[in-house]
Order: C-alpha cells, then sequence, then structure tokens
C-alpha cells in the first residue's frame, strides 16, 4: 500500500470537515471531553475549545489539546447531518483548490 493510499483510508481528513461542531471524544483512560473542535492534525491531535470534563468535577477549559494516541472514540452529535457536513466541507476543499489555481486565458471578442 503506497503513502498515498493510506492517507487516502485516514480518518483525519474525515475530521477536519466537522471543525467547528460540539464533540465529545472519549479518551483510553475513561474519560470523556466534550467542547467545540478548532483543530486536527494528521496524528489525530486534537484541540477543543470551551471543553468540559465528564469527571465528578466537571471541570471546564477554555482550551483543551488530546493526543491522538490517547482517543478511543470520538463522538458526533445525535442530531448532525453528517452526509451534509461531508459534503460542505468537500465543497470547501473543493473551493480553497481552485481559488489558487490558474485558470485559462479567455479572449474577450470586441
Amino acid at each position: 500500500m503506497s503513502q498515498n493510499d493510506k492517507k487516502n483510508l485516514s480518518l483525519v481528513p474525515l475530521l477536519c470537515h466537522f471543525v467547528g461542531m460540539i464533540l465529545d471524544v472519549e479518551l483510553k483512560n475513561g474519560q470523556v471531553f466534550s467542547g467545540e473542535l478548532t483543530e486536527i492534525d494528521h496524528s489525530m491531535n486534537v484541540v477543543l475549545m470551551q471543553a468540559e470534563s465528564s469527571d465528578e468535577s466537571n471541570t471546564k477549559y477554555a482550551s483543551v489539546h488530546l493526543r491522538g494516541s490517547s482517543i478511543l472514540y470520538i463522538h458526533f452529535p445525535p442530531n448532525a447531518d453528517l452526509p451534509k457536513i461531508i459534503k460542505l466541507g468537500q465543497d470547501r476543499v473543493r473551493a480553497s483548490q481552485n481559488k489558487y489555481q490558474r485558470g485559462k486565458m479567455r479572449v474577450r471578442k470586441v
């Protein structure tokens, strides 16, 4: 399997479409953090803003960085329209790629 094939099978490009959504991230140690997904990188490290932990203290954090290797599950809200969100994310990626492409010169007829 080539590197390009592995990149296409990764969960990270899919999760990039969910930036801005409120997600629950369950860690291998049993802790669950709920917050707005603001960043995700190639190692699946996640940054949540306005996060809250689910332990006894219900501690609130302005920002939480969760290491990708410690993530067990990522839970989406039950009312999330996942196909629509993925389509919007793909359109956003396509638009950003087209923004910097060289276009064909158009000849204006006078």
